[in-house]
């Protein structure tokens, strides 16, 4: 992966992580949101991969950036 994506990745991590802190939610409290997100038809049918190190992988076969897109509604 190159430098840049690495940093603007690990920045965007670093940015939401607080947020999962502010609202003191229990890990099945974010879970259900995460369950619910998932399973609206935009995730569906949109032909996203949910899980990181897959997308990653993937990217770096086909040679493709990754669009990594995160939410308020599960991660806090």
């Amino acid at each position: 992966m190159k430098p840049t994506r690495t940093f603007a990745l690990a920045t965007t991590l670093l940015l939401a992580a607080p947020l999962a802190a502010q609202q003191d939610l229990t890990p099945e409290e974010l879970q259900s949101r995460l369950d619910l997100k998932v399973a609206k038809p935009f995730v569906g049918n949109g032909g996203w991969v949910l899980d990181y190190d897959l997308a990653r992988d993937r990217a770096v076969n086909e040679g493709k950036y990754l669009f990594v897109y995160f939410t308020r509604s599960y991660s806090g």
